[in-house]
């Protein structure tokens, strides 16, 4: 259900909760910086819109977020490795075997799989059946279900992590990976309303005084440099739009930390929160978990000064712009929006470098 939760910081608030909040979070203002009416028909905004199936990669995203930030034992909490054949190669599963079960136990062995193991259940045959198994283990633990290999893979992940040892540059001291980790606010979500009233949000993965930290799965690998292919990933992505809209974030926490704008938090959060509000200069922290091929885990920082980072706040700047352009031309959010450009004539440098036609 779709809401919005009080101007301020928010410590301890569910993901699911912030996800509900209407305000713009970065994927959003990069998505209206590229096209706002493609961004209005995809968003939470459309009452025609229709609802779209999770994908398994922001699955994985967060059952890595759980695990980094929250910590292996909420982890364990809220997730349920779902057993394999190869784990358990006593159990039950084609076709073929729980026909044979079936005929063991005098059952018709007519029938599509699914019918097959619901026979079996109800006889209360003693067999162990996969897909019976696993129905058991998310509905009475009420776990979210996930496959034995991304588990595998996000604690081998966590642990380098917790290892590693090259240190990592950022404002008033160097430190590593597993050091940026340790005494840090995690999660900690903050809204606002800019000076045009358009509701923004945001939400830290990992905040202290002196970085902002984010933390990225990175799936479908590609054989490749992988440093060359973060900095692609950063740059294709968008995440320069984010570096951008979170330094804005960080400076709307300064200012509702000041005003006494902080729900959620317990003493010794709030401060922390004192302390990052004072801090002049921080710098921002990517850490990349690859979700395939050889197991790697990258930081990458980058400051606030370096060109491309300025661009990208012309670039959200640009975005607020025309995400506000968008909602007054079509009186607000309820209508249909569309570009009145329908016809256009292309000049010579508006087509692709590979159009190249030669000199005529």
């Amino acid at each position: 259900m779709l809401t919005e939760h009080a101007l301020g910081v928010h410590v301890n608030q569910r993901s699911v909760d912030y996800l509900a909040d209407i305000g713009l979070g970065y994927t959003a203002i990069k998505d209206n910086y590229l096209s706002p009416v493609e961004w209005h028909e995809a968003s939470v905004y459309n009452s025609n819109r229709a609802p779209e199936p999770i994908k398994p990669a922001y699955e994985i995203g967060e059952a890595v977020h759980v695990h980094f930030l929250d910590g292996p034992k909420v982890y364990e909490r809220t997730y349920a490795v779902l057993p394999t054949k190869e784990s358990h190669p006593d159990y039950l599963d084609t076709v073929r075997e729980l026909q044979d079960a079936c005929a063991r136990y005098h059952l018709s062995v007519h029938g599509l799989k699914g019918e097959l193991i619901q026979r079996l259940v109800r006889a209360k045959a003693p067999v162990k059946i996969l897909q019976h198994e696993r129905d058991l283990l998310t509905k009475k633990k009420a776990k979210r279900p996930i496959a034995q290999k991304i588990d595998h893979r996000i604690r081998i992940l966590h642990r380098m992590l917790m290892r590693s040892n090259e240190d990592i540059g950022v404002p008033g001291e160097h430190l590593n990976l597993a050091d940026a980790m340790k005494g840090a606010l995690t999660e900690v979500s903050i809204y606002w309303v800019d000076s045009d009233g358009i509701r923004q949000r945001a939400r830290f993965d990992i905040l202290k005084p002196n970085f902002t930290g984010d933390l990225k799965s990175i799936t479908d690998w590609k054989r490749g440099d992988f440093r060359t292919t973060l900095l692609r990933e950063i740059v294709l992505r968008g995440y320069l739009i984010q570096q951008a809209h979170y330094y804005e974030a960080r400076q709307q926490l300064r200012i509702a930390v000041a005003e006494g704008r902080v729900f959620g938090a317990n003493k010794t959060q709030m401060k922390k929160l004192e302390e990052i509000a004072k801090a002049d200069a921080w710098g921002w922290l990517f850490i990349f978990a690859k979700m395939d091929g050889a197991p790697q885990v990258r930081g990458i920082v980058l400051d606030h000064e370096n060109t491309r980072y300025l661009k990208a706040v012309d670039q959200r700047s640009q975005a607020l712009a025309q995400h506000l352009y968008y909602r007054e031309m079509f009186g607000g959010y309820d209508g249909l929006w569309f570009d009145r450009d329908v016809i256009w004539e292309p000049s010579d440098t508006d087509w692709p470098q590979f159009a190249d036609f030669g000199d005529h």
